[in-house]
């Protein structure tokens, strides 16, 4: 347990997975024009809270990120 799941390469990851995840999930809750289409209308009907995290679950973690960095420029 401590040497794998607990270890300090895997909880940095883990880190900062949830703070691109967060970040995603407040930048689109924030601004949600930036959700497609589909998804706008969805929210109407679902919640834009529900919806966004529908969304982000549909994520690769490689277009995750990217998104995360393209909404985090400096």
């Amino acid at each position: 347990m401590q040497h794998v799941y607990r270890h300090p390469s895997v909880v940095h990851v883990r880190d900062s997975a949830q703070t691109a995840l967060r970040g995603l999930f407040d930048q689109l809750k924030n601004e949600p024009q930036l959700l497609p289409e589909n998804y706008i209308r969805r929210s109407e009907e679902i919640g834009i809270k529900r919806t966004i995290g529908d969304y982000i679950a549909g994520m690769t973690d490689r277009f995750a990120w990217h998104e995360y960095a393209r909404f985090h420029k400096s």
